[in-house]
């Protein structure tokens, strides 16, 4: 999917949920909450054989 849209993956952070109602044990939708997970892709620009940052 990246490749064919000329990008490379430079990395990902993935975080689980901190904030207080993936814990709160009378939510009912806690254990939703508690299971999602974020994730974070850093791209780059492929141009022949150098890769640049978005961020650049």
């Amino acid at each position: 999917m990246f490749d064919q849209a000329g990008l490379v993956v430079l990395g990902k952070t993935d975080i689980r949920p901190h904030h207080p109602r993936a814990s709160d044990q009378a939510d009912p939708l806690r254990a939703a909450r508690a299971a999602e997970m974020t994730s974070l892709w850093r791209l780059g620009v492929r141009q022949g054989p150098i890769v640049r940052s978005l961020t650049e």
